[in-house]
């Protein structure tokens, strides 16, 4: 999140102060495809006076982030009460999923397909249908610069309601029988539909889904690093054990791993003949979309090239859970109310299985806030140091010389600060191009030096460069505390400058005297 907002920022800021909307291919992919985006903070800057100015810029951000993280959960609870379930079992839901982590992008994602399917629930005519089918495909083009998948998935819902005529769907839902199109325009509707926005995200703009697909069947090139590739490496090349397996996993993906289990158990009631009658009706809608995540979720586990992280992969899953374990809290504390007083050890077990699941959430996802080796984060925090660490650099560096960093995503930091053209002519000697060896350091330092490595070069470490990210990088090896005092010792590098959290390091051939 914290490295999104720095592109995001140097974009919006390139054209608050310099006037341009960056075409070039050799600058950042959001400079092409989100103008609009940048453009509407602009405005806001405006309208706030000079709320963007500087650093100040995050302000924004986080009151975005907060106010859709307030939104989602307003809507989760209307929208389980719309479908008698007490609305605080919709709350309860919904914050399992803020403690998985807030981004603004996320939260405003979650938001607003949630105002999508309550609006849906309650569509009774296919002319309704029709008048929301318009309205949400002017809303996912709206919002499509922020990202591709959200938006997609948001028309294909309501694509459904209309092609599928949703209040028709109630009844079939149960016998799972074959649906029955009653009008040719349906039929019309459905095959460009169907074949124009999976090929439309396809082609167009999602070259990591084109990437995915591809591998799963073959038709791409081999490598990547895919769950199980990255799985594989952890066992064989790093040795880890069952137990620290498992600790890696819960420590980066607990949270989400529990949202998944009561969820999984919120659907079994509604599915199970037996429990049926005992949980609310809910819009057959939700089962389409839970079907969509679940092929989506093991395509990217098993196909994709997980350099974005595994949260990506479980991205429409999670815009649906909260809905479902819901439905889970409601069956269970309905269940306990059920409970005779003479089985007050059952009815204790379930409240002890409910709070339990609570707390457990909550632990996990604050321990893996914490910095440790055993933590791998997609976008570490920025904070001010490392900010002024950067720009410090930036303004002082000879280009003449390039960089060799374990920070995450330097070039974030290059367009939060400079100017497009700045980013162009120094982008060579700021970040390397990609399958360059240099853009990170030895696996271990202490093996030989850095002068002996890259010659005349600029090395910087940051504490969010110094966590041991395998997820995304397991060449990096694994970096201890013994090989940064390696580092200091090396006689090919001179630290010009340190705040405490960013360390920058000259390197040459010559030994420092």
């Amino acid at each position: 999140m914290a490295g999104d907002m720095l592109s995001h920022a140097g974009d919006i800021r390139t054209i608050q102060f310099h006037g341009s909307i960056i075409s070039t291919s050799r600058v950042h992919f959001s400079n092409q495809y989100r103008p609009m985006f940048h453009l509407l903070f602009i405005v806001l800057d405006s309208v706030t006076r000079t709320l963007l100015v500087f650093n100040e810029s995050f302000v924004a951000f986080g009151v975005v982030d907060l106010f859709s993280a307030f939104v989602f959960l307003l809507l989760s609870g209307t929208f389980c009460r719309s479908y008698n379930i007490p609305g605080v079992y919709g709350v309860y839901g919904a914050l399992l999923v803020v403690f998985t982590g807030i981004a603004p992008s996320n939260m405003a994602f979650e938001t607003l397909f949630v105002l999508a399917l309550l609006l849906l629930a309650r569509v009774t005519t296919v002319a309704e249908s029709r008048r929301f089918l318009f309205l949400f495909v002017v809303v996912a083009v709206s919002l499509w610069p922020f990202h591709q998948l959200p938006p997609v998935m948001l028309t294909f819902v309501a694509g459904l309601a209309v092609i599928l005529h949703l209040p028709g769907l109630r009844e079939w839902l149960p016998q799972f029988g074959v649906i029955r199109l009653r009008k040719l325009s349906g039929v019309v509707l459905l095959l460009p539909f169907l074949v124009g926005v999976p090929g439309y995200l396809w082609w167009t703009h999602a070259p990591y889904f084109k990437m995915a697909v591809g591998r799963l069947f073959g038709l791409a090139a081999t490598g990547g690093s895919a769950a199980t590739q990255q799985t594989s490496v952890l066992f064989e090349e790093f040795g880890f054990t069952l137990f620290e397996f498992g600790l890696l996993v819960l420590k980066t993906r607990g949270p989400t791993i529990l949202l998944l289990m009561l969820g999984g158990l919120g659907g079994m009631f509604v599915l199970l003949p037996q429990h049926r009658v005992e949980t609310p009706r809910i819009p057959p809608i939700l089962f389409f979309i839970f079907a969509i995540g679940g092929l989506w979720t093991p395509l990217e586990f098993v196909g994709g090239g997980l350099g974005l992280g595994y949260g990506r992969a479980l991205l429409m899953i999670k815009m649906i859970i909260p809905l479902f374990v819901g439905i889970f809290l409601f069956v269970s504390f309905r269940w306990v109310r059920r409970i005779r007083r003479d089985h007050f050890l059952t009815a204790a077990a379930v409240f002890l299985l409910i709070s339990s699941s609570l707390t457990a959430g909550l632990l996990l996802h604050q321990a893996s806030l914490q910095s440790s080796p055993w933590v791998a984060s997609g976008n570490n925090n920025i904070v001010e140091s490392e900010l002024d660490g950067w720009e410090w650099y930036l303004e002082n560096k000879s280009a003449e010389h390039g960089t060799v960093t374990l920070a995450r995503r330097p070039d974030r930091f290059m367009q939060f600060f400079l100017t497009a053209r700045e980013r162009v002519r120094r982008s060579d000697n700021v970040r390397y191009a990609p399958g360059d060896r240099r853009t990170t350091v030895p696996p271990h330092f202490g093996n030989t030096t850095l002068g002996a490595q890259f010659g005349d070069a600029y090395y910087i470490d940051t504490a969010a460069g110094r966590l041991n990210r395998l997820e995304v990088h397991p060449e990096w090896g694994v970096f201890v505390r013994e090989d940064f005092e390696r580092l200091e010792a090396d006689p090919t590098t001179n630290r010009i400058y340190q705040n405490g959290n960013v360390n920058i390091y000259r390197v040459t051939n010559a030994t420092k005297n």
